[in-house]
C-alpha cells in the first residue's frame, strides 16, 4: 500500500510540473474539474438553431468542398490535408445567422460543438493535447501554441488571380483575457504570407487586437468589428456559447499564376485552455475580389451562350439579374464592364451609357441589361469565360461569371 501511495504521489507531481511548464496552471486552477482535464461539458442546447457535424462524420475533402462550392468562379484544388482533432473542425449550419452566415465550415482550439448556443459557460474548454502550430507561433513572438487544427490544400486560378473569402473569429478568452498572455491565434497562409488582418491594416486579427475592452467597452480596439457576449461583462445577447466574436470579415489577396498554396490554422496561446473558432462562410472562397458575386446571364436565354469570335462588332447582351440577396437595380451602370468593354449603346442626345432595366428571367425582379462590342473585349477565340466587374451605387465592387461558347477561328 505504501509503495502505492508513493507512485500516486509521483504521478501527481509529474501532472502539477507539466501544467507549470506550459504556464497554464494558474488559470487551470480556476476551471471546474471537467473543463481542467479538458472533458466534453454535455451542456443541454436542445433550443438551438445551430448544427455541427465534425470530421468523425465528414472527410477533409468534404471540408474543402463546402468551403469553395461550385461555379465558375471556384478554384481547382488539390493535395488536401486536415492534421488536428476530430472534433476540432467541421461544418455548421445556422438559419439563425447568430455569426454572421447561415453555414460553412469551422477550425476549433477544442471543440466545434462550443459554437453551439446559449451561452452557459465562461470558460469551455476541450483540451485535445495536440502540439501546436510554429507558423502560428511567429505570429506572437515569445509564446507558444498548442492544440493546433489546421486545414490546407492547393489551388489555382482559371483567369482572376485573386481570391476573397468571408469569415468570423470568435472565442471564450474574451473579455477577461485581453491583453493579457492567453492570446489564441489563427491565421490564413497563403503562399506563406497571413492574409488574416483586420481591415486596411497589416494587424492579424487576435484577442489583444480587436476587442471591447474589458470591462467591455473600456477602450476601442477596433470596438466596431466586435461582438460582446461575454456572460459575466455586458451579458448574453446572442445565442451561442462563445463570449465574444467579430462581425464578417472577409480575407482577400492577390496570387500567383498557375498552383497557389493556402493553410488555415489556429491554436491555443500560452495554453490549452478556453476553445476559439474561426468560421469560414460556405461557398465564398472563390477566385474573384472582395464585394459582391452577382448571377450574370451572357445571352439571357441562349445557352450555350455563342459568340462569333470572328466578328469584332458583335453585340454581346449580358444580364446582371436580381435575386433574393441583391438588387441589380443598385448597380452603377456607367462603371460595368466586360472584360475590358463597357455599355455599346450611348444616348444621342446626352451622350451618356444607356440603362436598360428588364425583367428577362421571368421571375418578377428587374434586372440590367447591357451590350458589349466583342472587339472592345480581351476575349478570343479560346476563351471560355466571360467576366464582369462593375460597382453599386454605394461603391461596393460586383464581379459576376458565365461560360462562353466562342464559335468560328
Amino acid at each position: 500500500m505504501k509503495f502505492k501511495q508513493i507512485i500516486f504521489v509521483f504521478v501527481l507531481m509529474g501532472i502539477l510540473i507539466y501544467s507549470c511548464e506550459e504556464g497554464s496552471l494558474v488559470r487551470n486552477a480556476n476551471l471546474e474539474p471537467q473543463e481542467r482535464y479538458g472533458e466534453f461539458i454535455e451542456l443541454v442546447k436542445e433550443k438551438s438553431a445551430c448544427i455541427v457535424s465534425d470530421m468523425n462524420i465528414i472527410t477533409p475533402e468534404e471540408l474543402v468542398g463546402a468551403l469553395i462550392g461550385s461555379g465558375p468562379n471556384t478554384p481547382v484544388v488539390s493535395n488536401i490535408i486536415y492534421k488536428g482533432a476530430n472534433g476540432a473542425a467541421g461544418i455548421f449550419n445556422d438559419q439563425s445567422n447568430v455569426l454572421g452566415f447561415s453555414d460553412g465550415i469551422v477550425l476549433s482550439t477544442g471543440s466545434i460543438n462550443h459554437i453551439i448556443g446559449p451561452n452557459v459557460s465562461d470558460r469551455a474548454t476541450m483540451n485535445n493535447w495536440l502540439f501546436g502550430d510554429t507558423d502560428l507561433d511567429a505570429l506572437i513572438p515569445n509564446c507558444s501554441t498548442f492544440d493546433a487544427a489546421v486545414l490546407e490544400f492547393d489551388f489555382e486560378c482559371a483567369t482572376i488571380q485573386e481570391i476573397s473569402f468571408e469569415y468570423v473569429f470568435s472565442s471564450e478568452e474574451y473579455n477577461e483575457y485581453i491583453n493579457s498572455s492567453y492570446n489564441d491565434v489563427f491565421g490564413f497562409f497563403v503562399n506563406g504570407i497571413n492574409i488574416a488582418c483586420i481591415p486596411s491594416t497589416t494587424i492579424p486579427v487576435a484577442i489583444n487586437n480587436l476587442n471591447c475592452g474589458h470591462p467591455c467597452f473600456s477602450e476601442d480596439n477596433y470596438c466596431c468589428l466586435f461582438n460582446n457576449n461575454d456572460i459575466n461583462d455586458g451579458g448574453v445577447k446572442f445565442d451561442t456559447e462563445v463570449d465574444g466574436f467579430t462581425v464578417v470579415l472577409t480575407a482577400t489577396t492577390r496570387i500567383d499564376p498557375g498552383l497557389n498554396h493556402i493553410k488555415l490554422a489556429i491554436a491555443d496561446a500560452g495554453d490549452r485552455v478556453l476553445d476559439s473558432h474561426v468560421l469560414i462562410k460556405s461557398e465564398s472562397f472563390i477566385c474573384a475580389p472582395p464585394g459582391i458575386v452577382v448571377d450574370i446571364d451572357i445571352k439571357p436565354g441562349g445557352e450555350p451562350n455563342s459568340v462569333p469570335c470572328n466578328k469584332p462588332n458583335f453585340g454581346i447582351p449580358v444580364a446582371i439579374l436580381s435575386s433574393a440577396d441583391f438588387d441589380a437595380t443598385t448597380v452603377d451602370h456607367t462603371t460595368v464592364n466586360l472584360q475590358g468593354a463597357y455599355e455599346l449603346h450611348l444616348d444621342h442626345k446626352t451622350g451618356n451609357m444607356k440603362r436598360h432595366e428588364e425583367d428577362v428571367d421571368g421571375d418578377g425582379d428587374i434586372d440590367l441589361v447591357f451590350h458589349f462590342k466583342l472587339g472592345d473585349t480581351d476575349l478570343d477565340c479560346s476563351s471560355t469565360e466571360g467576366t464582369l466587374t462593375g460597382e453599386t451605387y454605394d461603391g461596393i465592387p460586383i464581379t459576376g461569371f458565365d461560360t462562353l461558347n466562342m464559335i468560328g477561328s
